[in-house]
């Protein structure tokens, strides 16, 4: 079993006034970086997801994919765009993670894995609402 991970880079941060909300510094490192870091050992390898000049990825030496679909729908269009890429490379399960969120699990490719259903999505509990998927945090089977 093959996978591989999508960090989801491509909103507009509307309601950050704009810019990459990925490359905001947490300490002395961007949180994208620290992204990069804790993904990458758990997968077999790591695309990002992101709209506009590309180019500007470039120093993260990764793969860069954007949305198939127009007008930034939301993160379900960077799972899709990871979901191609990860299916032209050949991997069978596609890790979703944002970019701006770095303290994720390090075993969340693990916790993900332990169910036997073509998608999974991480949750986290609100007392009034109960467990809210957060569906930038998945595992998808690519097929």
């Amino acid at each position: 079993m093959t996978e591989c991970a999508v960090i989801l880079a491509g909103g507009q941060a509307s309601r950050m006034g704009g810019g990459d909300k990925g490359r905001l510094m947490l300490g002395d490192r961007s949180l994208i970086d620290r992204v990069i870091e804790r993904i990458t050992p758990q997968v077999d390898a790591v695309v990002l997801n992101a709209n506009g000049d590309l180019s500007r990825f470039d120093d993260l030496n990764l793969p860069v994919v954007a949305d198939s679909i127009e007008d930034f729908p939301g993160p379900l269009a960077g799972v899709l765009a990871g979901m191609d890429w990860a299916a032209e490379q050949g991997y069978d399960w596609l890790i979703s993670v944002a970019a701006d969120t770095p303290s994720f699990p390090r075993d969340l490719v693990q916790r993900l894995g332990g169910y036997d259903t073509p998608v999974v999505l991480a949750a986290t509990p609100d007392p009034e609402r109960g467990r809210l998927p957060q569906p930038t945090f998945g595992r998808w089977q690519v097929a």
